[in-house]
């Protein structure tokens, strides 16, 4: 209540009590008993200001999505670096003039003779890429695939269709670190490359295992056409492998390795 009865005034009015910080309702009535609506009163502030509104909630954060993660990148491709290229002559009653290496991966060309019919046929095709040259293989020749079919038809046919394979190869380096090089190395007396037999426990396992790309990897039957800038001497290669425990080494895999067949 807002007073007593004998204080209230004789004709209806509302009182403001004197609240402090916060709403106030008067209920007071007429003498008479006629009732009075109540009317909300909003209380002055200490320094004469209105309250505050009353602060808006805050909306509640999503949490955050997740993002799924991007798939892992494959691994980089080599770029490739091998063909096949095929040509036709006829030897003219010349020698067909290609001396060859037999090795594991197939029938390998060691060297050229200076006049005969494929020196000839070099000198006639601009294009390098289809002239025959050292470390090519032979594919096919008039349809044979075996190398002694292939070697027959070389010295017996005049005219004949050939399929070459090259590989230009790829560069890796090796350090030995003290230990061994780890390959299985043959070479016939007149070849130009090495045969890689095979690999074991050394440098070149340790490179092997850190690889990612099957592309890069050395493997059995591969050659290796250069060691450390030397090339075309397997004796001279054979002894550099030896002597050097940094090797920058160039690796070429033959037809048979890649499904090349005639």
């Amino acid at each position: 209540l807002c007073g007593n009865a004998s204080q209230r005034p004789s004709s209806p009015s509302l009182v403001a009590c004197d609240l402090r910080d916060m709403f106030a309702l008067c209920c007071c009535t007429e003498e008479e008993g006629t009732p009075v609506e109540p009317v909300a009163v909003a209380v002055v502030g200490e320094e004469g200001e209105s309250p505050a509104p009353p602060a808006t909630p805050a909306k509640e954060e999503e949490p955050p999505k997740e993002v799924p993660a991007p798939p892992p990148k494959e691994p980089a491709a080599a770029p490739q670096t091998f063909y096949v290229y095929d040509f036709e002559i006829d030897k003219g009653g010349k020698a067909c003039g290609l001396k060859l290496d037999f090795k594991k991966s197939g029938l390998s060309v060691a060297g050229i003779t200076s006049g005969a019919a494929i020196d000839l046929y070099n000198s006639s095709v601009a294009d390098p890429s289809k002239q025959v040259q050292v470390m090519d293989w032979i594919c096919s020749v008039n349809g044979a695939t075996q190398s002694q079919d292939m070697l027959d038809k070389l010295k017996a046919d005049e005219k004949l269709q050939i399929k070459m394979y090259r590989d230009e190869g790829v560069v890796i380096n090796i350090n030995k670190g003290g230990g061994p090089l780890g390959l299985n190395l043959s070479f016939q007396p007149d070849s130009t490359s090495l045969d890689v037999g095979g690999v074991v426990d050394g440098a070149v396992l340790a490179y092997n295992n850190a690889q990612t790309n099957p592309d890069l990897l050395v493997k059995e039957e591969d050659c290796i056409k250069s060691v450390n800038g030397l090339s075309g001497d397997g004796q001279k290669m054979i002894n550099k492998v030896k002597a050097e425990s940094e090797l920058t080494l160039v690796i070429l895999r033959g037809p048979r390795q890649r499904g090349f067949s005639g």
